[in-house]
């Protein structure tokens, strides 16, 4: 909601493009998702790129290891979102949003939030939202650069991926992200996601004027 004027709707429909296509007060763009389906892990590995399954052989290597986070990893795997965040230099959404997002909606089973670490040591950490029974979403991300060095970030997704199947769900997406940030579509594409393209309108009020 951020990136658009103040009292504006984001919403997407997926079926009223033509209704809208036309109105004032309605913006109609596109994005896109990238998403994998069900799999076996040894399909799953064999769809992937070539560089990507040698990235995840030397994180095992390097002794890293994939775990659920507690809330006590918060602060830690915070520090290392802001760190990424501004990298890409994206917007920083508040603390108290991912610490709300934990409490509210983890033990009722509307996201998880999953880490690597090398010892005791948070190197990645990815935060998974359930937008229905079937799909999983990796919302929010962040790997430190020490995180990098190590492939922990692409061993993170490959081991949140082979436990959402394996949990039952049947779509893993990656999430969209902006045309310019081009490694990011690169990142997912590795993993032999496919593109998704779905139409997305935005509501303005049209008794507002900005000042």
């Amino acid at each position: 909601m951020s990136y658009f004027k103040k009292f504006t709707l984001k919403i997407v429909i997926n079926d009223y493009y033509k209704l809208f296509r036309e109105s004032k007060v309605f913006r109609a763009y596109f994005e896109t998702a990238y998403t994998i389906e069900k799999k076996t892990e040894d399909e799953l590995f064999k769809n992937y790129k070539k560089s990507l399954r040698e990235d995840i052989k030397r994180g095992e290597r390097h002794g890293l290891f994939f775990k659920e986070l507690e809330i006590q990893h918060l602060p830690e795997f915070y520090k290392i979102y802001t760190h990424t965040v501004k990298k890409h230099r994206s917007e920083i959404i508040p603390f108290s949003l991912i610490e709300n997002i934990y409490k509210y909606t983890k033990n009722k089973g509307f996201s998880n939030f999953y880490g690597v670490f090398l010892d005791d040591e948070l190197l990645s950490g990815v935060i998974v939202v359930y937008p229905d029974e079937k799909t999983a979403l990796a919302l929010i991300q962040g790997t430190s650069d020490k995180g990098y060095k190590l492939e922990a970030s692409s061993f993170i997704f490959h081991n949140i991926i082979k436990k959402e199947f394996e949990k039952g769900k049947e779509i893993f997406s990656f999430g969209s992200n902006p045309k310019d940030k081009g490694n990011l579509i690169f990142f997912k594409r590795k993993f032999g996601a496919i593109d998704y393209t779905y139409p997305v309108y935005i509501w303005y009020n049209p008794w507002y004027t900005e000042v």
